[in-house]
């Protein structure tokens, strides 16, 4: 996994317990305050905004990358919730992810 223009840090980060992560939305950074805060929530983890940026780019590769990455984590027994962080999918009335199915 080498490219130059955007580095070789890992696009799947656990949330930590810390009050901002670099290169995640204000959602997961509001849970990781949360967290720090003392309340407990789902472990979590979030994809970079870079993986997005490579994607644009036309870097096809990046999906190769969070597969190999989401390998590492996943375990086939559980089920998740994948949510986006999209300001997109919401309006003011509703957050739109309650719509998804969980997997």
């Amino acid at each position: 996994m080498a490219f130059s223009i955007f580095g070789t840090q890992k696009l799947i980060q656990p949330v930590g317990k810390h009050t901002r992560q670099a290169g995640v939305g204000d959602k997961a950074n509001s849970l990781a305050t949360l967290q720090k805060l003392g309340f407990l929530i789902p472990k979590t983890y979030t994809c970079d905004w870079r993986a997005y940026e490579r994607y644009l780019s036309g870097d096809m590769e990046v999906i190769d990358d969070i597969r190999k990455e989401l390998s590492t984590i996943i375990e086939s027994d559980k089920k998740y919730a994948v949510r986006s962080s999209s300001n997109l999918e919401d309006s003011m009335q509703f957050s739109l992810p309650v719509n998804f199915n969980r997997c």
